[in-house]
C-alpha cells in the first residue's frame, strides 16, 4: 500500500495522483507559463528542476514505521519541507494528494515558509470538517483529522510539525461542508471558523460563497491557499472519490467558480486530494480535476 492512500478507508486515491499527471495535468499546467510546482505526496525528493518551470518530484519515499500516523507523519514532514523549498523558490506548490492527510503536510509547510510575513490563510473545499481528533474519531482514520491538526488540536505527532506552526481560525472558512459530526462542529465553533454549508450556498450561490472563502483567507498577511477535496463536488458529476456525499456542489459551477484564482493576491499555492480512479472507470471525475486545475490557473480572475 502507497502511503498516501493509509489515511482513508480505501486507499484507491494512492493511485490518484499517477493517474492526472500521466493525462497530462503537468502539461497542461505548463502551457499555461505559470510557476507551478507539482508536488506528489509519495513522491518528496527534489531533482533538477526542468526549463518548463514545473518540477515533478516522482521518487517514492520509503518507510520502515507501520502504524499509518506515523507513515503519515513522516511523509507530511518530507511533503512539509518540499512545499517550503517551493515557495523559497517562488513557485506556487500544486500537492496532489491521494486522501486527504496530505493536508498536514502541505498547508504545515506553506505557513512554516511563509511565517515570516504572518499566518497563512485557507479556503478548504469539502463535503466533510476533517476536524475529528483521536480522542472523537468515529472511524479512527486520520483522513478526517488534518483540519483540526492545522488547528494545532489532535496527535502531538502531527501537531508538532513543522514546529508547530499552524492555521489562524480567523483566516480560514470552510466551503461545501454537508456531512460531518457534532464533536468536529463544536471544536471548529469554539475557534469561530467560517463554515458555508450547501444549505448557504444553495441559498446565496457558489460564487457569493467563494468570494467571502477568499475574503476571509486573503486577510492573513502570510497569503493564503486553496485545498479541494474532490468529494466537495456532487456524486452525479464526480464519482470517483474516496468519500461521497449526496447533494454536493456542480462540477461545472466549480469550475467556473475557481476561474483565475490562483492570480488573486496573496494566493500561495493549491491543493487536490481524494481522487480514486477505481470508482472512475468512465473518467469522468478525472476530466474535471483537470478542468478544475487548469482553470484555478489560469489567466486573470474573475471580476
Amino acid at each position: 500500500m502507497l502511503p498516501v492512500g493509509i489515511g482513508a478507508p480505501d486507499p484507491g486515491c494512492a493511485k490518484g495522483p499517477d493517474t492526472l499527471l500521466a493525462c497530462g495535468i503537468e502539461e497542461r499546467l505548463c502551457a499555461l507559463g505559470r510557476s507551478v510546482d507539482v508536488i506528489r505526496l509519495d513522491a518528496i525528493s527534489t531533482p533538477p528542476r526542468g526549463a518548463s518551470g514545473i518540477r515533478d518530484d516522482r521518487r517514492v519515499a520509503s518507510d520502515t514505521a507501520t502504524s499509518p500516523t506515523a507513515v503519515i507523519r513522516q511523509h507530511s514532514a518530507r511533503l512539509a519541507a518540499a512545499v517550503v523549498e517551493a515557495i523559497r523558490r517562488g513557485y506556487q506548490p500544486l500537492v496532489l494528494g491521494g486522501d486527504h492527510a496530505c493536508a498536514i503536510g502541505t498547508w504545515k509547510g506553506a505557513a512554516q515558509a511563509r511565517s515570516h510575513q504572518g499566518p497563512l490563510g485557507l479556503v478548504w473545499l469539502d463535503a466533510h470538517l476533517d476536524a475529528h481528533t483521536p480522542s472523537t474519531t468515529p472511524s479512527g482514520m486520520v483522513h478526517g483529522m488534518p483540519l483540526a491538526v492545522l488547528l494545532g488540536h489532535g496527535d502531538a505527532r502531527l501537531v508538532g510539525l513543522t514546529h508547530g506552526v499552524s492555521i489562524d481560525p480567523r483566516h480560514l472558512c470552510l466551503v461545501g461542508v454537508r456531512s460531518f459530526e457534532a464533536e468536529e462542529a463544536r471544536l471548529l465553533a469554539g475557534l469561530g471558523v467560517r463554515i458555508i454549508d450547501m444549505t448557504e450556498i444553495r441559498a446565496h450561490g457558489l460564487v457569493a460563497a467563494l468570494r467571502e472563502a477568499v475574503a476571509i483567507a486573503s486577510t492573513a498577511s502570510g497569503g493564503w491557499g486553496m485545498s479541494i477535496d474532490l468529494d466537495v463536488l456532487d456524486p452525479t458529476d464526480a464519482p470517483g472519490v474516496g468519500s461521497p456525499v449526496e447533494n454536493g456542489l456542480d462540477a461545472t459551477a466549480l469550475i467556473r467558480a475557481v476561474s483565475g484564482i490562483a492570480s488573486y493576491p496573496g494566493f500561495v499555492g493549491a491543493e487536490m486530494a481524494e481522487y480514486n480512479p477505481a470508482l472512475d472507470p468512465l473518467g469522468t471525475t478525472r476530466r474535471i480535476a483537470d478542468a478544475l486545475l487548469v482553470s484555478a490557473f489560469s489567466g486573470a480572475p474573475r471580476a
